[in-house]
């Protein structure tokens, strides 16, 4: 789309391999416990996947076609029982897709 790093605002930019590709560094991030999904399904409504829930935590469930470029998954709900959190995705229309939890503490 012809941006380039000069006309961006944002303090750090760093460029991907593809010249219409940015990544953005906007925080500092710490490494965490990786969280161990259990009960993987597709189901008539779609893939669900099931995590403990971290106290005091913003989960969300984020998908992404190539490993490289992640979003938030759209519709998602999620569902809460006995410190464990379990999200379903509506099914994808991508032939390929990959799921990771993005875990904020305050």
């Amino acid at each position: 789309n012809g941006l380039t790093a000069a006309e961006l605002t944002l303090p750090e930019v760093i460029a991907q391999s593809s010249p219409a590709s940015f990544r953005f560094n906007l925080g500092q991030y710490t490494t965490a416990a990786s969280l161990e999904p259990t009960h993987p399904a597709f189901t008539p409504p779609g893939f669900s996947l099931t995590v403990p829930e971290t106290p005091a935590a913003s989960q969300t469930l984020w998908q992404s076609t190539d490993l490289d470029f992640w979003t938030p998954v759209p519709g998602v709900t999620s569902s809460r029982n006995d410190g464990q959190l379990t999200f379903t995705a509506p099914h994808s229309t991508s032939p390929r897709v990959f799921y990771s939890i993005l875990t904020e503490v305050p």
